[in-house]
């Protein structure tokens, strides 16, 4: 005949220690989610950022080419961008020079226009697929880029 008291000792050790055991996987995983979380948002906002750098890119390589092309040259692009994107072209002062990238409301970056040095002659705002139509221009005897919804 078998001694079970030995097994009913280990079965209430056991059942005894499992909250504690649960306990302590909560904790680690209250601890990991929100760092889990974190990195995917950020991963995420770095995926985009890497997708409106290229369109940030196709505008200035569209104003680098009218630019050089002489006044009143004219050329029409289409840009993309994510959903939840939005990109600022021009502004006032030193935004004027600027192409500002927005996601889900949170600007992740900038991109001045250096070579050439010209400046946007107003504030146009782009989500979704847009397309543009660039102008060079005279605005108070000042080279400018005029950027217009096409």
């Amino acid at each position: 005949m078998q001694d079970h008291r030995n097994s009913l000792i280990h079965d209430r050790e056991a059942v005894m220690s499992m909250p504690i055991k649960l306990l302590i996987i909560m904790i680690i995983l209250s601890l990991s989610i929100p760092i889990i979380y974190s990195a995917m948002e950020f991963n995420q906002e770095s995926m985009m950022d890497v997708r409106m750098d290229k369109e940030c890119d196709k505008i200035i390589g569209c104003v680098r080419e009218i630019y050089y092309s002489g006044t009143g040259s004219i050329r029409t692009i289409d840009t993309e961008l994510p959903q939840g994107c939005e990109l600022v072209i021009g502004g006032n002062d030193g935004d004027a020079y600027c192409i500002r990238s927005y996601y889900e409301g949170k600007e992740i970056s900038k991109a001045y226009m250096d070579e050439p040095l010209v400046k946007f002659s107003e504030e146009i705002r782009i989500s979704g697929h847009t397309k543009l139509r660039m102008m060079t221009g005279l605005v108070d005897n000042e080279y400018v880029i005029k950027v217009s919804i096409a």
